[in-house]
């Protein structure tokens, strides 16, 4: 059996193919073009991303050994594609990267509504949200607004070009406007955003594990698969590399080392009384959730670090080696975005430091440094749901470095498994796709780990009292009213 997974990223579509044992047999990729009309605005031509769908799957498709079984989707959340009522774009796509509608969410945390939001739905209100993004339509373009039929995911507007479907999967729905524990509209909390005229163009919840739908005629004009091709939906991006990683059990974790960190831990109790940050994701179980965590640290910093301090990528590992853990007492809290910190701590006015610096101090300490700080807000993300750990599961680009794995590994105290590579997100929509159509896999083959990393016991003494450190540092970086 032949099975198609496809990530649909914001500036890269993959397609690739696995058999039923999990293995890759085929893969295309192509390059999207996100625009910048204002700054702070980041758009996509839809048309584009299914062109270049299309193309992918057409590219792979000759070297298919057989018709495949399943076509299965995920792609980012938030952000907001708009659909007239035939089905076309009404404009280009707004990116989960756009910040045109932070002035909503400063406006709702100064009125309460942030820690309203997140009491009911589990989720801290980000400008890169449906929510915010339609407040910003509604209030200067509503004209798009009037020509809508649906406001929908990227995911989402996929599938109805390939199958006509206008439905939203549970993970995707999960913000902004779900109640997380009877997984319907939450109709009292659209009120409280002052969203009720945008209530019509909202699409219908499928069904916990996702549907399947028929590739349609004009879909399979689009990728050269036959028409009736089973086309499922399944959870935006995150969470399909989370099940491709294995997530099973209460505890279990993973780390996505990209350009953001974002760590996922499952949960199976709701606790809405905290500090507003990140967000709760339903499961197709009704007693588990995903405690969704992005901070905006991620390879951003070692992209910007690097260079400064003359430390190329493959000179990182052997730079780790030569440095002691602890980084000779140099370290960095890593809040270096513009626009601030979304986690541990949901703070815009946040600020990165690199404390400890002597004239001792090399551009190995350094670069250590970053990676260490990397792995302390890892560390510190997954505390947060207060669980004791159970697997944790490495994914994304900072995965083929043994010497960052061990770091990580000695940070976070626990063995780190290193998830299949790659197109770990692709992997995870087609587990999803045979869950939902009932199709018998082995579950060990496709989600057994790459490697497995073991934490070395007397450096994990040394970074637990480094990171009580760190902890104490990351609040303090934070404004103080």
């Amino acid at each position: 059996m032949i099975f198609i997974g496809v990530e649909a990223g914001s500036a890269t579509v993959r397609a690739t193919a696995f058999d039923e044992r999990g293995q890759i047999v085929v893969a295309a990729a192509r390059t999207l073009s996100p625009s910048t009309p204002y700054p702070g605005w980041a758009e996509l031509d839809q048309e584009s991303v299914y062109a270049a769908i299309g193309e992918a799957i057409q590219e792979i498709r000759p070297k298919l050994p057989a018709t495949p079984e399943l076509l299965c989707l995920t792609a980012p959340s938030d952000g907001v594609w708009l659909l007239d009522e035939s089905g076309r774009p009404v404009r280009p796509a707004i990116l989960p990267t756009d910040q045109r509608a932070k002035m909503y969410t400063e406006e709702w945390a100064g009125q309460g509504i942030l820690n309203g939001v997140f009491r009911r739905a589990g989720y801290a209100l980000l400008p890169r949200t449906q929510a915010a993004l339609l407040r910003w339509l509604l209030e200067h373009e509503l004209a798009s607004l009037e020509r809508t039929a649906t406001a929908i995911s990227s995911k989402d507007a996929l599938l109805h070009r390939l199958t006509g479907a206008r439905v939203t999967d549970i993970t995707d729905a999960s913000a902004p406007f779900l109640d997380i524990r009877s997984r319907t509209y939450d109709e009292e909390l659209i009120d409280l955003l002052r969203l009720r005229p945008v209530r019509p163009l909202l699409p219908e919840l499928d069904v916990p594990n996702g549907s399947l739908w028929s590739l349609s005629e004009s879909g399979a004009s689009l990728i050269g698969l036959p028409a009736g091709l089973p086309v499922h939906a399944g959870p935006f991006d995150a969470i399909a590399s989370g099940l491709a990683a294995g997530l099973q059990a209460t505890g279990d974790a993973f780390i996505i080392l990209g350009p953001q960190l974002v760590t996922g831990v499952q949960i199976e109790r709701l606790e809405l009384n905290g500090e507003p940050s990140g967000r709760t994701v339903c499961l197709p179980r009704y007693d588990r959730w995903v405690r969704l965590l992005t901070s905006a640290s991620g390879m951003t910093l070692i992209d910007w670090l690097l260079p400064m301090i003359g430390v190329t990528y493959t000179g990182l590992d052997a730079a780790l080696e030569r440095t002691p853990p602890g980084s000779n007492g140099a370290y960095i809290v890593p809040s270096f975005s513009v626009g601030g910190e979304m986690a541990p701590h949901l703070d815009p006015g946040a600020r990165g430091r690199i404390l400890g610096l002597t004239i001792g101090t090399t551009k190995d300490d350094l670069a250590r440094a970053a990676c260490e700080a990397l792995a302390m807000q890892a560390r510190y993300c997954i505390r947060t749901a207060e669980l004791p750990p159970g697997v944790v599961t490495l994914i994304g680009g900072g995965s083929r470095a043994p010497a960052f794995r061990q770091l990580l590994a000695d940070i976070l105290g626990v063995p780190l498994h290193i998830a299949p590579q790659p197109e770990t997100g692709a992997r995870g929509a087609v587990i999803a796709g045979m869950l939902a159509a009932d199709i018998p896999y082995d579950h060990v083959a496709w989600t057994a780990p790459s490697a497995e990393v073991i934490p070395n016991p007397e450096t994990v003494a040394l970074y637990n009292d480094l990171f009580a450190r760190y902890a104490a540092e990351q609040l303090a970086s934070r404004p103080r009213s």
